[in-house]
């Protein structure tokens, strides 16, 4: 449709919807078919009175004709036998009878020489003709009148018409008449019809059949309105039922069906309306298979093979293919490959030499084999790891289609590195401590549920720091990966191996007794003893570990006891020589722990004889090496050796007998006092921020109360919490934040980056600064992947505007690499160690 006919059906639609308040469509319609009724109708009236007018005017000029030659014969004979009638009386001598008729008169008796053409003459109102009486000829006038009963008939169809006939010696001109001449006369019968006459009838006529008509008309249009509705509009009634119905179900349940029960226009929108729908559809499903494959990375944490499956499942049925299978090749591990459930059912078999050998170095591939077109696509994972989509299709996909996929698979790739990060050390590859944990609970669970034993032993490296010191962290990252190879081959395929922290590694041996984990841990042991690694091309290093066990018969069921247990038997064994296997009864740990009061009376003592000390770690800008704040860290002061005790020897400790929020506020006191002394109320101040100190949100106003005694803003502290320590209270966490940036408080996470859990801060926390976890900058210059995790973190933290600072950089290549890839502010030895005074 051109515009301007566009912009005429706007205007007209405006008008009838805006000034005629017809909103209805059916109602418009009627409205149309009325309104041109009324216009047609009146054209035809126009049309009609036309033809019906020179038709009348013709069959009135027949009629009047054939109604005067009837009463001009009628009448010619009338007049005749009355003639004759008079003759007969005269020719019998009645002339007295024939005077005494007033219709009749008698004149003088004429000379019969007169010329006579006519018979019979008119004038005035009388007839006169000659009769003959005794040899001589009279002239006798009859009244015209004599003859009004047959002239004057009413009978006949021009009777409707009034027409007047009327004796006449000349002919009408103006009017539709007719004149029939009498015979052996100079006079003529003659018969009219007004004009006005004839155009009233003509168009009375033409109105009561218009009448008619348009009274017929309206009944019908008042009687098939309702089939105009029901069968007219029925498509339109039908397509508006299912946008309601689509309103109300969504998309995926409803579908556009007319097209399958007619041919028309509305049929071919329904048509098109399907494809639209199916075409949103597919757009959704693919949407939401590329949110799923982001977001439920926590989900598939412990199935992710279940959740490819449930992926490939659904890739066949949004782009319709015949089947789909997933490859994950390994270059040090056995190749898995997944296939979709139409895959299955089609018995679709895979060679994957074949498929690495037809991909060679693309990562995309297409074929046509068997008039089936398969599409080969890689991704790859890391160095050892690469994922391989192959999906069969009989119609090539489209580009969008290949792109689609190429999205999936990069979401897979995202899933397994992040899920690896969440759950596996980065180093060995092994599961992390959380990951650890959560296999544990389960295993414990499910012990307890089918009274069955378990056992786990907790293996530490002896003198592992001595080894980090005499031949650097290269070496002990190197003790590390022998330590899981020789785990991993030591122990049943139903164990599990995981790094607990640091150099310990824990064993988690399910269906396990007491004794058969003092056999597996001494296996463990030798097996390590036996083994030597070579460094350096030339240096050989000896290897022991020490083993503390806990067994579910002998410690119980509780997570945290069993856990506790290990941990005991674990110091039982460095105590008492190392590269040794124990466990303790519960007298033992019971006696165990009674010692551990000593450790509280430690804690106490310090507090009360002020022996809480803060330390000061300097704080790095990155581009500038310039010193623009502080990490605040705790220290306590042993006055017999002389020696200061790092907070990581008596946190736990001051976590459990409830006096870390003291020790908190003591350092957040002492070193504000300090600085302000100090005169660098403008540095940034970083303090440790305990799960007990922000479970009260009134320390914050006590914190805020002792700023502003020192006259240092808020704005310069930056209060760090662990993942640890928020994951236990998210929600109270989030309400301590929010107020805390109401009073000019910055909060920054602690160690971030340890696992993906951190990512929820991002989303839900208004975080001003991100620590990242020293296990990523640790030897970062070598490791590549530890490089594009950081990078990522700091694009996703540029993007929210949140800054990033580094710990724990001890070298300078570290330090190199951290500022290439946009670190803001850096802090470890590599700039200074922790001191109890600002330089």
């Amino acid at each position: 449709m051109k515009l301007k006919e566009s912009k005429f059906c706007f205007r007209i639609n405006y008008f009838v919807e805006n000034v005629l308040k017809v909103r209805s469509f059916a109602t418009k319609i009627t409205l149309m078919f009325l309104t041109l009724f009324t216009i047609s109708t009146l054209i035809s009236f126009g049309i009609l009175s036309y033809y019906h007018i020179k038709e009348g005017y013709e069959d009135t000029k027949k009629h009047i004709d054939l109604a005067t030659t009837i009463r001009q014969n009628l009448s010619q004979q009338k007049l005749e036998i009355f003639t004759e009638k008079i003759e007969k009386m005269l020719r019998n001598n009645l002339i007295s009878e024939v005077k005494s008729d007033p219709k009749i008169r008698i004149f003088n008796e004429i000379d019969e020489s007169i010329n006579k053409p006519f018979r019979y003459y008119y004038e005035n109102g009388i007839i006169y003709y000659f009769a003959k009486f005794k040899e001589k000829y009279y002239l006798i006038g009859i009244d015209e009148k004599m003859l009004y009963d047959i002239i004057m008939s009413k009978a006949g169809i021009v009777s409707i018409y009034n027409p007047v006939f009327y004796i006449s010696k000349t002919l009408p001109t103006d009017e539709i008449c007719s004149s029939k001449k009498y015979d052996n006369a100079d006079f003529y019968l003659v018969g009219c019809i007004k004009n006005e006459t004839v155009l009233k009838m003509t168009l009375v006529k033409v109105f009561k059949d218009s009448i008619i008509f348009s009274t017929s008309f309206v009944f019908i249009l008042l009687i098939s309105f309702f089939a105009v509705r029901r069968i007219v509009l029925f498509p339109l009634i039908f397509l508006t039922y299912k946008l309601e119905e689509i309103n109300e179900k969504g998309l995926e349940k409803v579908k556009f069906s007319l097209q399958h029960f007619g041919s028309d226009e509305l049929a071919g929108v329904s048509s098109l309306l399907e494809d639209f729908r199916k075409n949103i559809v597919k757009s959704n499903h693919k949407f939401k298979l590329i949110f799923e494959t982001v977001t439920k990375m926590i989900s598939i944490s412990n199935n992710f093979s279940k959740f490819a499956h449930y992926t490939l499942n659904r890739i066949d049925r949004i782009l319709n293919l015949e089947g789909s299978v997933l490859i994950s090749v390994s270059k040090f591990s056995k190749n898995d490959i997944l296939y979709s459930e139409n895959a299955e059912k089609k018995e679709i078999l895979i060679d994957v030499n074949q498929v690495i050998e037809k991909l060679n170095n693309e990562e995309k591939f297409l074929e046509i084999y068997n008039n089936k077109f398969i599409l080969y696509i890689k991704k790859k994972v890391d160095d050892d790891l690469s994922l391989i989509f192959v999906g069969f299709s009989k119609e090539k996909l489209k580009e969008e289609d290949i792109q689609y996929l190429d999205v999936i698979l990069s979401n897979f790739v995202y899933t397994i590195n992040i899920y690896n990060l969440a759950t596996l050390d980065f180093l060995t590859k092994i599961p992390n401590r959380r990951k650890l944990m959560m296999d544990l609970e389960k295993e414990i669970s499910r012990a307890k549920r089918f009274n069955r034993p378990l056992s786990i032993a907790l293996i530490d490296i002896d003198d592992f720091k001595i080894i980090n010191d005499s031949f650097g962290h290269d070496a002990g990252d190197l003790v590390l990966l022998h330590m899981v190879d020789i785990l991993k081959n030591s122990i049943r395929s139903t164990d599990i191996i995981g790094r607990y922290g640091g150099e310990e590694f824990l064993v988690i041996m399910p269906e396990t007794s007491l004794d058969g984990s003092l056999k597996a841990s001494e296996k463990i042991r030798k097996n390590i003893e036996q083994s030597s690694l070579v460094i350096n091309d030339d240096t050989k290093i000896s290897l022991t570990v020490s083993i503390g066990i806990a067994n579910t018969n002998l410690h119980g069921y509780d997570f945290q006891l069993l856990l506790k247990a290990a941990d005991l038997g674990l110091y039982k064994a460095k105590k008492e020589g190392k590269n040794r296997v124990e466990f303790l009864t519960k007298d033992e740990i019971e006696n165990l722990i009674s010692s551990e009061f000593e450790s509280k009376n430690i804690l106490v003592s310090a507090i009360k004889e002020d022996r809480i000390v803060p330390f000061f770690q300097p704080i790095i800008k990155s581009d500038t090496l310039e010193v623009v704040g502080y990490e605040v860290l705790a220290r306590i002061y042993i006055p017999e050796e002389e020696k200061y005790l790092p907070a990581y020897k008596f946190i736990t400790e001051a976590i459990r007998y409830k006096v870390l929020e003291k020790i908190d506020k003591i350092v957040q006191e002492k070193a504000i006092r300090y600085i302000s002394e100090k005169n660098k109320k403008n540095i940034l101040i970083f303090f440790n921020m305990s799960k007990e100190f922000f479970e009260k949100i009134s320390n914050l106003d006590d914190l805020s109360l002792l700023l502003n005694y020192y006259h240092i803003k808020p704005k310069n502290i930056f209060l760090e919490v662990t993942e640890e320590e928020a994951l236990s209270d998210l929600t109270t966490l989030k309400d301590y934040i929010r107020y805390g940036k109401t009073l000019g408080f910055n909060f920054a996470i602690d160690d971030f980056g340890a696992g993906y859990s951190n990512f929820i801060y991002l989303k839900h926390f208004p975080i001003d600064l991100v620590k990242l976890d020293g296990s990523l900058i640790s030897d970062i210059d070598k490791d590549i992947d530890d490089q594009v995790i950081i990078e990522s973190i700091i694009k996703i933290t540029k993007h929210k505007n949140i800054k990033v600072l580094a710990e724990m950089v001890e070298k300078k290549e570290e330090y190199e690499i951290l500022k290439k890839l946009g670190v803001d502010y850096l802090q470890g030895y590599y700039f200074g160690k922790p001191t109890p005074y600002i330089d």
